[in-house]
């Protein structure tokens, strides 16, 4: 049995330099962490975290600007945040977010510095779910939509896995839209997946989706960062993508970030076409590439 050596990779809490980690996380079902339901998802005496009950996972704030969504114009950006530490995140989210009706965000950190930058965009709803808590700030980290439209319903499913060394899950965000002359709504589904994990738990959290698009008759924006650092995750997203009739969106001049040579950042739609795409490869705001698409109803 094969082992591999992994240097420098980002646990999505934290970076860190990790010298050696013996994983077979990438090409295994097998892991070196035990990382179970069973285990509590915090432990107090090493971390500051804390995951909420089920009815606190979801927040919301803002106020919507349009009743509707335009069907011939679904303008959306998908981006991890990196919890704005780079310096100039703020500067360069106002750019990239300028025109859109949908965002899409994973790593958002509710503390006071994001929270204005986000909350000044004019015309939003925004809609949360929360990963874990930083119980002595109380400050809430996870995925968030923020859209010009108000969701009819919203919805969140938490990993069944967690975290290697932190014991966090990560949470996967589901909204409903509704679309201008049409009775079908826009599902969009903002994940970030778990990571340092193996293919089969990562396969959980995406069947878990997977359920959630079938179910859905309608158009379906399916987003965010995978974490598909490992040939094995990358044929398993593929697929999954294609048993849903899933169409990927391309991008000419593809930056997306990579992890091992791998893109993790992908948007699939269904339902739907692409009018433009594009990456903003030269904001550095982040440790990913920030992505946005403009959208048509089939």
């Amino acid at each position: 049995m094969k082992t591999k050596v992994l240097y420098i990779m980002k646990v999505s809490h934290f970076s860190v330099l990790i010298a050696p980690i013996i994983a077979l996380l990438g090409t295994s079902n097998m892991s070196v962490f035990a990382s179970t339901n069973s285990e509590p998802l915090v432990d107090p005496l090493r971390f500051d975290y804390e995951v909420p009950q089920d009815n606190d996972v979801l927040t919301s704030y803002g106020q919507s600007s349009i009743e509707r969504l335009n069907p011939e114009s679904i303008k959306i950006l998908v981006w991890n945040l990196y919890k704005g530490k780079n310096a100039s995140w703020s500067r360069d989210f106002k750019r990239a977010s300028q025109g859109k009706e949908i965002l899409l965000l994973q790593e958002v950190y509710l503390g006071p510095k994001m929270k204005q930058t986000l909350s000044k965009l004019d015309g939003y709803m925004h809609k949360t779910a929360t990963s874990f808590i930083y119980k002595s700030k109380g400050i809430r980290t996870g995925v968030s939509n923020a859209s010009k439209v108000a969701p009819l319903e919203t919805h969140y499913l938490r990993s069944k896995n967690v975290e290697p060394i932190v014991n966090t899950p990560k949470v996967t965000l589901l909204n409903y839209y509704p679309i201008e002359n049409s009775p079908s709504e826009l599902l969009t589904i903002n994940i970030h997946a778990v990571n340092f994990v193996t293919v089969a738990a990562l396969s959980s959290q995406l069947s878990a989706a997977a359920k959630k698009i079938e179910a859905h008759s309608g158009p379906v924006i399916f987003a965010g960062d995978f974490n598909t650092w490992s040939e094995r995750k990358i044929e398993l997203l593929k697929n999954i993508s294609s048993t849903l009739n899933l169409q990927e969106v391309k991008f000419s001049n593809d930056q997306r970030t990579q992890v091992f040579g791998r893109y993790i950042d992908y948007i699939f739609v269904r339902g739907l076409s692409v009018k433009t795409s594009k990456v903003w490869a030269n904001l550095q705001g982040s440790d990913h590439k920030a992505l946005e698409a403009e959208l048509t109803l089939l």
